[in-house]
């Protein structure tokens, strides 16, 4: 079981269980753009406290890989090129 970006955070500061595997989904990114909103940059922001916060205790085995998958939807293109 996968827990979210939120519950694991809430986990880690509240309790005494340890969160396993964490999955976030950052959508919508701008086509070629390589800035992120701030809603995106924010669950960035957030993973990476996590991932370093998970270090700083002794409690629970820290984070130590992370996989980040891309996808690239399709472009429909109208009109000549």
């Amino acid at each position: 079981m996968a827990f979210t970006l939120s519950q694991a955070v809430f986990m880690q500061v509240s309790t005494i269980i340890c969160p396993g595997p964490v999955e976030e989904t950052i959508k919508n990114w701008a086509q070629y753009n390589s800035q992120l909103s701030g809603p995106q940059q924010a669950s960035v922001d957030s993973l990476a406290d996590l991932i370093v916060s998970s270090f700083n205790q002794s409690t629970c085995p820290p984070f130590r890989e992370v996989k980040i998958v891309g996808h690239a939807g399709c472009l429909t293109v109208v009109g000549d090129q």
